[in-house]
């Protein structure tokens, strides 16, 4: 049984904490969407703007912590294929912190981390590395670009530190599913090994005697040919088995 096989046995049953309890983890790291929140409460675009930044920003709390979730309950991502709710999600989680912007101006950067960490941990290899060079593409521009820019200069040092974090443990979980799988299949190989020597220890035996007592029906044919029949009997049913 590979990893992942067993990581779903684990989820269907109950037993894997990570399924179980897995989604603290994304819980605590909703601390940091308070720029955001302090963003709508100071914020002077239009009512309609503040109001959609608000549902975009529950919205987006809901789908992380969900997709977080479904992700660890087998849904994808670390060399799994991502299914296609995670794929959903994800878009679903760009364009609420896109909806944010007119509300939340630069502050809506915030929602980045989010984006990258389930990128990485959600998605494929591939599209932890586009997000991650994206986040810290626009990230920069916003910074450099934008009028009082330099504000979000501590975002800038986030995104960029996150990236290196998510790259490195990212790189070390595949790596360690990788060692495990080799591992249970090492153990399976030495397995079949020991049934293959056991097999062929058996069928060796089995025909030596069955060999033996072919001698020994060509010798008894003309002096006991009711012993002989004995004999083939036996032979017959030693190659059955």
């Amino acid at each position: 049984m590979t990893p992942h096989a067993k990581r779903e046995t684990n989820s269907a049953t109950g037993k894997d904490p990570w399924a179980r309890f897995g989604w603290l983890m994304a819980v605590i790291w909703l601390v940091f969407l308070v720029y955001p929140v302090i963003a709508l409460l100071r914020s002077e675009a239009p009512p309609a703007w503040v109001i959609v930044g608000w549902v975009a920003l529950v919205a987006f709390i809901v789908l992380y912590v969900t997709g977080f979730m479904h992700g660890m309950r087998g849904g994808g991502g670390l060399g799994r294929t991502p299914s296609t709710r995670q794929w959903i999600t994800f878009a679903a989680l760009i364009l609420c912190a896109l909806l944010s912007v007119p509300a939340e101006g630069g502050s809506a950067l915030s929602f980045l981390p989010f984006v990258m960490s389930f990128a990485s941990y959600g998605l494929t290899r591939a599209w932890h590395w586009i997000t991650t060079i994206a986040a810290v593409v626009v990230t920069a521009l916003c910074v450099f670009l934008l009028p009082g820019g330099m504000s979000y200069m501590s975002i800038l040092a986030i995104v960029a530190l996150l990236g290196v974090v998510n790259t490195v443990s990212t790189w070390l979980i595949l790596r360690s599913a990788e060692a495990e799988r080799l591992g249970l299949e090492l153990a399976t190989s030495e397995g079949r090994e020991a049934v293959a020597r056991d097999v062929h220890d058996l069928i060796g035996h089995s025909l030596t005697v069955v060999g033996l007592k072919a001698q020994l029906v060509r010798r008894l044919m003309d002096s006991d040919p009711e012993r002989a029949k004995a004999e083939l009997a036996d032979i017959e049913r030693l190659t059955a088995e």
